[in-house]
């Protein structure tokens, strides 16, 4: 009742950025109750009207954040379902996003969370060249950000599952050089706790 209300009262005011980001973040909450509840079809309705008023405000970044979590949040349970062509078709749609709004640190997080989930994910489905693949994208992504801390945290997660999956594959020189990278990456920011909890692990 309280999302149509929301819908209702940004149909009647269209200028309003203030209603609009209330409706943004009332349908990006409900699409979790969904999924809580199982309700799959409403869950996948309700991101369909995050992207359609994104599309629709191109300029509000107060929507696009919403929508951005939403991309994330539905990604990560369409390989909890098995749909992996899904989840490669959201992670498409979040690059996609960040492309278009390079200066919004809020959409580039969650493009860097689902390229460390779906990093994992290929190493488990045995998928090397693909976890390959999307740690490079990682590393691309957070050079072009240096300053973005988000970013780094993923790449660093994604280093150290990595070296440690060389380790398992008796790969020791490609271990041996994410070490090297991590050990550098580390050596930049040794106060984020990223780094002190890779080094704790390390240890």
């Amino acid at each position: 009742a309280l999302l149509e209300a929301l819908r209702a009262l940004a149909a009647q005011y269209p200028d309003d950025a203030a209603v609009r980001e209330q409706l943004a973040k009332g349908l990006f909450n409900t699409l979790n109750h969904a999924k809580a509840e199982d309700d799959l079809p409403r869950r996948d309705a309700l991101l369909e009207a995050l992207r359609a008023l994104a599309a629709q405000y191109p300029d509000d970044a107060a929507v696009r954040e919403p929508l951005a979590m939403g991309l994330f949040n539905t990604l990560s349970d369409a390989k909890a379902e098995e749909d992996l062509p899904r989840r490669d078709a959201l992670l498409e749609a979040l690059r996609a996003l960040a492309a278009q709004y390079p200066d919004e640190a809020a959409v580039r997080e969650q493009l860097a969370m689902g390229l460390f989930n779906t990093l994992s994910d290929a190493k488990a489905e045995d998928d090397l060249p693909r976890r390959d693949a999307l740690l490079e994208a990682l590393r691309a992504l957070a050079a072009q950000y240096p300053d973005d801390a988000a970013v780094r945290e993923q790449l660093a997660k994604g280093l150290f599952n990595t070296l440690n999956h060389a380790k398992a594959e008796d790969d020791l020189p490609r271990r041996d050089a994410l070490l090297s990278e991590l050990n550098e990456l580390i050596a930049r920011f040794p106060d984020e706790p990223i780094s002190k909890e890779i080094i704790r692990r390390l240890l």
